[in-house]
């Protein structure tokens, strides 16, 4: 029973915690330049969060994608794609295949 009542007090205290996060955020938001706040709206908007992955879409930014493999002990181009930035993963070294990222 003490669980259910610890979770009412939390559900309860819920809106209290986000009005304090709104108030601590506002002063903060008016220093963002106009661009950037748009980009936040858009990506809250388009893509239902805030998120590195969000902001990228909205302005446009993708990531450049190669797949690189040990050959003969030599490094060779296996594949290249544009993706999002969940495809860019880096590889350990001594791995026989691993991925290479950046941002375009």
């Amino acid at each position: 029973m003490s669980e259910l009542r610890g979770a009412l007090a939390m559900a309860a205290a819920l809106p209290q915690i986000q009005r304090q996060q709104l108030d601590r955020l506002l002063p903060l938001l008016k220093r963002i330049p106009i661009s950037q706040l748009a980009d936040a709206a858009d990506a809250i908007e388009k893509h239902g969060g805030l998120t590195y992955e969000s902001l990228m879409r909205v302005q446009g930014k993708t990531v450049r994608v190669a797949i690189w493999e040990m050959r003969d002990n030599r490094c060779e181009h296996k594949q290249y794609a544009v993706g999002n930035v969940h495809n860019a993963r880096i590889g350990e070294i001594g791995d026989a295949e691993w991925v290479e990222g950046w941002i375009a």
